[in-house]
């Protein structure tokens, strides 16, 4: 389950506990007798009027009959040390109440609900900037101007557009490509759009699984990554090659995701790519109409910035 259905499903369960409690509480304050002769009369007064309104007959004095029987209402709840607003489900989104829907859009509530999920999924995406524009360049020193330009075209190929189905990030160990990715999925994810953040050992093992389930098991293991709107796959490369699994998989993979955007982080050379990977998955990487290969070159940034 993507984490909008989620999202609404907590949104859609927080209403109707709000509606439970009402109710509970309005069982309750029928055991009182004067509260319970008000409602009643109210019900039927309720009634009486719709019915004449489908015949079109005078309500107005139905309507001072059930002005009276509100008041009677109102000052039994009083009585019984309540407010009228207790017969009002409480509902936590006030633009919506809980429905999940404002103006036949997903309210914000549900968003803020989404966006909750997803750092709960991927707590690593909250050290980075919320945008590619948020970089502090300076950091890569005489480097900063190369780290910009990148950022600048992940902004418009990668978050912005889908023109291309992936981008491969190769560079050394601790140069920053899995920050730039990071920040760029992050900036994907407050945008609205479906993602997922895998490092290369943990697809793996996601592979594996895959390959060992029961046959009804299997789509839900890979579906996440196989639909998400946007998928990084960090450090490429440092996974065991298991046989029969990890090729093949990711293979099908980058095929499942030809239409949709991933960002590749790897620490190999496109020479090494080739002979760890094969031909095949190689040749999908480096399409020319449909992938990117950017080279990041710097100093460990991880050992400058802890000195």
């Amino acid at each position: 389950m993507s984490s909008l259905n989620e999202a609404k499903k907590i949104v859609e369960l927080r209403r109707n506990l709000a509606i439970q409690k009402t109710q509970d509480i309005r069982s309750k304050l029928l055991e009182n007798e004067d509260f319970k002769n008000a409602e009643n009369k109210l019900g039927g007064l309720d009634f009486e009027r719709s019915r004449r309104e489908v015949y079109k007959l005078d309500t107005s004095e139905i309507d001072k009959q059930i002005s009276q029987a509100i008041l009677e209402r109102d000052n039994a709840l009083k009585k019984l040390g309540y407010s009228v607003d207790i017969l009002q489900p409480e509902f936590a989104c006030k633009i919506c109440e809980d429905t999940g829907i404002n103006n036949y859009k997903v309210c914000s509530c549900v968003e803020k609900e989404r966006i909750k999920l997803e750092f709960e999924k991927y707590p690593e995406l909250k050290s980075v900037p919320k945008s590619l524009d948020d970089i502090d360049f300076t950091i890569y020193d005489q480097q900063s101007k190369m780290f910009e330009k990148c950022a600048k075209y992940l902004k418009r190929n990668f978050v912005s557009e889908d023109r291309l189905s992936s981008i491969i990030l190769f560079g050394a160990t601790g140069v920053g490509k899995t920050y730039l990715a990071k920040t760029a999925l992050l900036e994907c994810m407050l945008s609205g759009q479906d993602v997922m953040f895998v490092n290369a050992i943990r697809l793996n093992k996601m592979f594996l699984e895959y390959h060992l389930a029961a046959l009804e098991n299997k789509k839900q293991i890979l579906q996440k990554a196989n639909s998400c709107d946007a998928l990084v796959i960090d450090d490429l490369g440092v996974e065991p090659m298991l046989n029969n699994v990890t090729i093949p998989y990711l293979y099908e993979l980058i095929i499942e995701r030809a239409s949709k955007k991933t960002i590749i982080t790897t620490n190999l050379s496109q020479r090494d790519l080739e002979n760890r990977y094969g031909q095949r998955i190689f040749s999908r990487l480096m399409d020319k109409e449909r992938s990117a290969v950017i080279k990041l070159q710097g100093k460990d940034l991880r050992l400058s910035l802890s000195k």
